[in-house]
């Protein structure tokens, strides 16, 4: 009789909402496959009680066993980075993983990338190659990808991309958004999304990030697309979702606060909602306006994709439907730009998902993968 083998040990590593939301329905395959045993760590913005204290959201998903990595928030960037790589070292050491599974291109799954490379632990890593010319963090998804074992790449042009920045072509998976396969299945229902913020059919929702860490900049950039949001007729409602924990964020929060309390009718505000109502509201609203990676891919899960305004250089370089349209960030820009997006509409189509729940899984499930000279034991 052939022995069993032992399950392969996971670690999923997320520091925000957005990166938990897209791989939500892979890590609920990844905990209901008997070939693996998932850990899930929580760090960074999760642990913040002004963005939602969306840890506890981690832990009401069933998906398992949840640990914390602290994320100093309150000491600089770097020595917060260095402590939580720390932290993700000392895990990551006393269980050793088979994977540490990492989304994306902040700082987080950056440290919880060295970490693990420097543990001689497999990374996979999703959502690699992809390009963002208007982030820092551009340069982190590169690094992470020279850290990584494994690249689940969610389009083709981004697995072109990884084999031009050497990576071996036997580890490079075609694997699709992930955040594309649930999203139209976990969206509320247009009934759950009225009874929590009434009808948004002539709303716009706002989620706009900073791109730099001047507070004053960044609330300016925030005021002046509302006032031009303001000036559309066509638009009763203003849907305003609180940032992410990005430094400059506070000065984009609190200039949406000020709006809201300047006039509660108009403009609503909300420090973060869940998943299935974000989605909701990604669908029914009337247009999505902001610099969130939600406009370049969760609205393509729905069969009449929401009209998106992208404003400024966040998502330079990544790939959009055609429901997309660009601005700079002047106001000038984002007049002609509301007016442009909504005199398209609804155009466009959603596109067909692969199955990448499935295809990450299978990926993860090859135990000859990948090769060992990327694994540095010291």
């Amino acid at each position: 009789m052939a022995k069993r083998q032992p399950p392969i040990k996971v670690h999923f590593v997320t520091g925000t909402r957005a990166e938990f939301g897209l791989m939500r329905q892979t890590l609920h395959v990844l905990a209901a496959d008997p070939r693996f045993r998932l850990k899930v760590i929580a760090t960074g913005m999760h642990l913040s009680a002004r963005h939602g204290k969306t840890v506890d959201e981690v832990r009401r998903a069933g998906l398992g066993q949840v640990q914390v990595v602290r994320w100093a928030g309150a000491t600089s960037l770097g020595v917060a980075t260095g402590r939580a790589m720390a932290g993700f070292a000392r895990i990551f050491e006393a269980d050793r993983p088979d994977w540490v599974l990492l989304v994306g291109d902040r700082v987080e799954p950056f440290a919880a990338a060295a970490a693990a490379h420097l543990c001689g632990v497999r990374v996979a890593h999703v959502h690699g190659g992809d390009r963002a010319l208007g982030q820092v963090d551009d340069s982190l998804r590169h690094a992470i990808t020279k850290l990584s074992h494994l690249h689940l790449a969610a389009y083709r042009t981004s697995s072109q991309r990884l084999l031009r920045l050497g990576e071996d072509v036997r580890y490079v998976k075609l694997v699709g958004p992930p955040g594309l396969e649930s999203a139209r299945s976990e969206a509320a229902g247009v009934a759950e999304v009225r009874a929590h913020c009434g009808d948004v059919s002539a709303a716009a929702l706002l989620l706009y990030h900073p791109v730099t860490a001047d507070r004053q900049v960044e609330g300016t950039i925030a005021r002046q697309i509302m006032g031009c949001i303001d000036e559309q007729p066509a638009i009763k409602r203003i849907i305003l979702l609180g940032p992410n924990s990005d430094p400059g964020h506070e000065g984009v929060r609190d200039a949406m606060r000020a709006a809201c309390f300047a006039d509660r009718h108009r403009h609503c505000f909300y420090a973060h909602v869940t998943r299935p109502l974000f989605l909701g509201l990604l669908r029914d609203c009337r247009v999505l306006v902001g610099n969130s990676s939600a406009g370049l891919i969760e609205t393509l899960a729905f069969e009449r994709p929401t009209p998106t305004l992208n404003v400024g250089t966040r998502q330079t370089g990544r790939e959009c439907g055609l429901n997309v349209i660009h601005c700079g960030p002047t106001a000038t820009e984002v007049r002609s730009g509301l007016r442009r997006v909504l005199k398209v509409g609804r155009t466009g189509r959603g596109i067909t998902t692969l199955p990448t729940a499935k295809l990450i899984c299978d990926a993860l499930s090859n135990r000859r993968l990948p090769p060992q000279h990327k694994l540095i034991c010291y």
